[in-house]
């Protein structure tokens, strides 16, 4: 009976899991998602300053300016910080020499070019909004009792909050999560205890039978004695 009741305990407590893991797996999702979305708005951004780079050929300190390169592979916010640093020294320098020729500033690429970037500026602070939105509802989820038991062990960490420092920039650690790898171990060591009681459970269930077998057996054993001994006696 007690076997029986900490089996029952053990799929509880799997079957809880699974729905934690769900729920924090949807909202991770989201989190990596919003992390995505700003990482394209800064890859924007960098082609409009590349693009002001560019114009600013044949202007007096050009030679200080270099294109911004984005790796291909960048998705953490560190990345993103470090792009975004890039981003705003090359404007403010462009910006200085724009103030040194009139010509420059009065150039209808370069103007449109500011317009656009004083754009996407506002669409990268909706992003850094939502991203935060997101993070706070994951955490929270992660945070609520019983779940915050289980977070860590099924593989999902407090996700960073988009944060901006002194210098005005963005700073963020990578968020990653090992969901997967570590749900399938504990899958299969849950399966294993499983298994493991199933097979102890199965052995004592077989030994009460056999001892049953035995006391029947001799009590048979006594009963027939008995009649013998009452057929002798008459």
């Amino acid at each position: 009976m007690f076997g029986l009741l900490v089996l029952l305990l053990l799929v509880g407590i799997f079957g809880y899991a699974i729905k934690t893991y769900n729920g924090l797996r949807f909202r991770s999702e989201g989190v990596k998602r919003s992390n995505s979305d700003l990482i394209g708005m800064l890859r924007k951004r960098v082609t409009l300053v590349n693009q002001l780079i560019d114009i600013c050929k044949g202007y007096g300190e050009h030679e200080k300016l270099t294109h911004i390169t984005v790796s291909e592979g960048a998705t953490n916010v560190a990345e993103s910080a470090s792009i975004a640093r890039a981003a705003n020294t090359v404007i403010d320098r462009v910006t200085a020499i724009a103030s040194n020729f009139p010509d420059l500033k009065a150039n209808r690429t370069y103007e449109k070019l500011m317009d656009q970037l004083h754009s996407i500026e506002g669409e990268i602070q909706e992003k850094r909004e939502l991203y935060n939105r997101t993070v706070e509802l994951y955490n929270t989820q992660r945070a609520t009792f019983p779940a915050v038991l289980f977070s860590d062990t099924l593989g999902f960490p407090e996700a960073p909050y988009y944060q901006t420092n002194e210098d005005g920039l963005d700073a963020k650690i990578e968020f990653k999560t090992d969901d997967g790898a570590i749900l399938r171990e504990t899958m299969k060591r849950i399966g294993d205890n499983a298994t493991e009681r199933g097979k102890l459970l199965a052995q004592r269930a077989g030994a009460q039978i056999e001892n049953f077998r035995e006391v029947k057996n001799a009590s048979n054993f006594h009963e027939n004695d008995q009649d013998k001994d009452d057929e002798n006696s008459k």
